[in-house]
């Protein structure tokens, strides 16, 4: 469902983004025309491909803190540092591996919040960060017997197929 709902933000959030880097609206719609239905985003709208919403996520992510980089003197609002930090912390929420990209993204909007001496939005940011993956290892180790979900040797898939399908009807 969360996954439906990211596909079905990402013309919007996507016109907006290349609308503020070209500039003209003419093409941005032809380019959002041209992603949002061409492949593989097309095809893959009734998959569950977590890698087209990371790269998703990562371009907006990066190009907002691509602006708000280059306006070191103005801070952002508290708000807008708990989005972007929540945006980023999904990322390994949609497959473990994409926790590279969050780090190399959260020490990036550190950077910037500690270069224009927001220690307030810096200590926001590592909160929503060090809250979320406390609850995805929590998930992880109760859904599959291992912090790093069902990519280990030891997880719950591995050993209890039955008790793992009890775990997850039992959260949901």
């Amino acid at each position: 469902m969360a996954l439906c709902f990211l596909f079905g933000l990402l013309p919007f959030v996507m016109f907006r983004s290349l609308n503020g880097i070209i500039g003209e609206v003419r093409w941005s719609i032809l380019l959002v025309l041209t992603v949002c239905l061409g492949l593989p985003l097309l095809p893959a709208a009734n998959q569950i491909y977590p890698d087209l919403i990371t790269g998703f996520l990562v371009f907006w992510a990066a190009s907002v803190l691509l602006q708000s980089g280059h306006q070191i003197g103005k801070t952002a609002g508290v708000w807008q540092t708990c989005l972007i930090g929540a945006i980023i912390v999904i990322l390994p929420w949609l497959h473990l591996k994409n926790v590279a990209p969050m780090l190399v993204l959260l020490a990036w909007s550190s950077f910037i919040q500690a270069k224009s001496h927001s220690l307030r939005h810096l200590l926001v940011l590592c909160l929503i960060a060090v809250i979320s993956l406390a609850l995805l290892a929590t998930y992880n180790s109760h859904a599959f017997g291992s912090v790093w979900g069902p990519y280990s040797g030891g997880s719950a898939l591995s050993h209890r197929p039955v008790d793992f399908h009890i775990k997850l009807t039992a959260i949901f």
